[in-house]
């Protein structure tokens, strides 16, 4: 069984930055994800600041990994 990124530690809701960094994606391309709703967030200012719940970073890698099996 392979490790999750997410520890039992790490904070309940990531910014976009936090995910962008352990999804070694670019913080653009995870606004783009939220914005496509592919990512739950929730927006908590009216500047847009996102937060991103954690379980969302295992999902999607867990996505990634399956679509590189069966490429």
């Amino acid at each position: 069984m392979t490790e999750s990124p997410v520890s039992d530690d790490a904070p309940a809701f990531l910014t976009t930055g936090q995910f962008a960094q352990r999804a070694s994606l670019s913080q653009a391309t995870v606004k783009r994800l939220c914005d496509s709703g592919r990512l739950a967030h929730v927006v908590l200012s009216c500047r847009g600041d996102r937060r991103i719940p954690s379980s969302e970073l295992d999902r999607l890698l867990a996505e990634a990994a399956a679509k590189r099996l069966h490429s």
